[in-house]
């Protein structure tokens, strides 16, 4: 048995934990350990591996710290009185079924990141909590959608896509290219679009690259697309926002 202290989000101190430990009476063990869990409303057998992908795959400590924190707040243990109606009602996992445990991990790794001021790409997290599953973007966007709802995405939607846009432009360091000149033009027309509320500023990544192939031309500035692709961290992909924009 381990002991356990209270949760970071205001969860009551849960006492000992009752863990499938040695080679004998292992099914009794685990079926001790189930009513366990159950009767404290503790977290369930799949949020704990959720858990256990978010500590695996975390770049640091603290990156995992703030992780499991958001899947507290999109996964709520049973009973938590912190608990939120929306994520009690649907929580974070139920639309991304039956691949809900990795890509829980990998939207609150992905958050995480953004929160943190990382330039963080959600198609990584996914590739790395689901490698080879298939299908495994529409069940990360599932569940990213889900949290987003969760969080009060509405009310935060500009300044989170605003946050992630900043950290993309400031990692590719444009001050080192020949595009150095254009970061400023390129954060107010960003600005621009995600005051607008467009769904362009959904986009980020390949939105701003395309911004930088937009100025550059204006500028009359070489346009260099295998540039553009390394600094934005993209494919030839981002050349379908160019008309759009």
């Amino acid at each position: 048995m381990q002991g356990r202290g209270p949760g970071s989000r205001g969860g009551r101190i849960q006492g000992s934990e009752i863990r499938a430990s040695g080679t004998g009476n292992q099914r009794r063990w685990r079926r001790l350990a189930s009513i366990d869990r159950s009767g404290r409303g503790d977290a369930s057998r799949s949020k704990a591996e959720s858990r256990g992908i978010i500590r695996e795959k975390a770049a640091t400590p603290s990156h995992a710290r703030v992780a499991l924190d958001l899947l507290d707040i999109g996964w709520p243990d049973r009973g938590a009185s912190s608990a939120t109606e929306e994520a009690k009602e649907n929580p974070m996992w139920k639309p991304a079924h039956p691949r809900g445990v990795p890509a829980s991990a990998a939207v609150c790794l992905h958050l995480s990141a953004m929160e943190m001021g990382f330039d963080s790409r959600f198609e990584e997290w996914v590739e790395k909590c689901m490698p080879r599953v298939s299908k495994s973007k529409s069940y990360g966007y599932r569940c990213l959608k889900r949290m987003r709802t969760i969080l009060g995405e509405t009310r935060i939607r500009r300044s989170s896509m605003d946050k992630e846009a900043s950290a993309i432009l400031s990692r590719a360091n444009l001050g080192e290219t020949i595009y150095s000149g254009l970061a400023e033009e390129i954060w107010d027309e960003w600005l621009e679009i995600s005051a607008s509320g467009d769904n362009a500023m959904n986009h980020p990544r390949p939105v701003l690259a395309a911004l930088c192939e937009i100025a550059a031309e204006n500028e009359g500035i070489p346009i260099d697309a295998s540039l553009i692709e390394k600094r934005f961290n993209i494919t030839r992909s981002y050349k379908a926002w160019l008309n759009k924009l």
